[in-house]
């Protein structure tokens, strides 16, 4: 590259040179004004003899080529000096090429001379390889785990199992679990009979099957014990409800072993139940014991619930659904009186009896379910009779039950089941 330049800077030197040379020799070849004066006398006559033929085109190009020889000398002088000026700045201008390109050169050289040629980036690289592998560990040595069931046998099928490296989990082992030569015990089917619960004197039967095949496993009668056994929220054994925690209500253990509902204040729950409390039984509501409690929503009583005391929710305006389990027997006078949101009743199969102005007040009441086509004898505190025949009573929902305006149309009377 630095040959290259050389070589095109001497070339514009000597064509400078040359330039200079020839222009010198213009100069010397110019007469003087004393040579141009001494013309001959002939040469002046033929000269202008010549003038006097020439045409003015002819004339003006002749006055043009005869133009001084001072003129002359310094037009070619001025064009000398241009040609110098034009070399001169060439030559500077690959002179600053020149300068440039050995600049990146060096640069380049720089460059190259501190990166490590492929040699030397091969040399360390072989040189890392080795001191890697002077540093490798020896051979990994497995950490057998214990045995890791993957598969539970039962008494049907096989089970499997396998062990593995506590460290890089690789399987180390695997084997079979031989299958079960028992059962393993499912959930107990209870059977009890209609209206018993814990605490009753009784008998309930236990039915309990493989979990695996579904084949029985026990069959057995079981007394009935006092207390029950609640899990989530349930009895295990009866099936009867836990009684709202947060239902304000206050609780009194009566002589028979057996809890009353005596009052209740504003809580938490909306929705009450009433069934279980402390593993034992709930069977009487005292009379007044929710009156006008205005925060109640919903009403569920056990079939544990035997008794219901008089005006036990009187004046609830926010109640609108109740059930009653099989338990009670008797709807006593004004229980439900001024329940001016009431919708739905569920009565039990049981109910033999419902007072006096029991649903007074209840205008929003519709629907009212029993079981049974029974006939009703209806008798009023003048000592007026009236019977509603089962046959009168609308199917809801494939439930026998009363027709709510029946009984809100007799809400004076006394209801009787014959």
């Amino acid at each position: 590259m630095k040959t290259k330049h050389a070589f095109r800077v001497i070339s514009c030197v000597l064509s400078l040179l040359i330039a200079l040379s020839l222009l010198s020799c213009d100069v010397r070849k110019i007469p003087s004004k004393t040579e141009s004066t001494e013309m001959p006398t002939e040469a002046k006559t033929e000269e202008k003899t010549q003038l006097e033929e020439t045409t003015p085109d002819e004339t003006a190009t002749a006055a043009i080529s005869s133009t001084s020889p001072e003129s002359a000398t310094e037009t070619e002088t001025e064009t000398a000096s241009e040609t110098n000026e034009t070399l001169t700045s060439e030559i500077e201008t690959e002179a600053e090429i020149t300068s440039t390109e050995t600049s990146t050169e060096s640069e380049v050289e720089e460059t190259s001379t501190s990166l490590p040629s492929l040699e030397e980036t091969t040399a360390v690289q072989t040189e890392s390889e080795t001191e890697s592998s002077s540093e490798t560990v020896a051979p990994h040595t497995h950490k057998s785990s214990k045995w890791i069931v993957d598969k539970e046998p039962t008494c049907k099928s096989a089970g499997s199992k396998h062990k593995e490296c506590t460290d890089c989990k690789i399987v180390l082992e695997t084997d079979t679990i031989e299958k079960l030569k028992t059962h393993r015990e499912g959930t107990k089917q209870i059977e009890i009979e209609k209206g018993l619960f814990c605490g009753n004197s009784g008998e309930y039967s236990a039915t309990v099957n493989c979990i695996d095949c579904g084949d029985i496993i026990s069959v057995g009668k079981y007394e009935l014990p006092k207390k029950h056994k609640m899990s989530n929220n349930v009895c295990e054994i009866c099936g009867l409800p836990q009684s709202s925690t947060n239902g304000g209500m206050t609780f009194y253990l009566k002589p028979d072993g057996t809890y009353l509902v005596t009052t209740s204040s504003k809580a938490i729950d909306e929705n009450i139940v009433i069934g279980v409390y402390n593993d034992i039984s709930v069977t009487e509501i005292n009379g007044g014991a929710f009156s006008e409690r205005i925060d109640i929503k919903s009403i569920t009583i056990a079939y544990c619930v035997t008794t219901i005391g008089e005006m036990a929710f009187y004046n609830c305006t926010s109640i609108k659904n109740v059930s009653i389990g099989n338990g009670v027997s008797e709807i006593p006078d004004e229980t439900f009186w001024g329940c001016t949101s009431l919708r739905s009743v569920s009565l039990g199969d049981n109910i033999k009896t419902i007072g006096y102005r029991a649903f007074k007040g209840c205008s929003n009441l519709y629907y009212v379910y029993i079981t049974g086509a029974y006939d009703w004898k209806l008798r009023s505190e003048r000592g007026n009779t009236t019977t509603v025949y089962g046959s009168w009573i609308a199917k809801e929902d494939n439930r026998q039950g009363f027709a709510a305006d029946y009984l809100l149309e007799y809400v004076a009377y006394k209801w009787t089941r014959k």
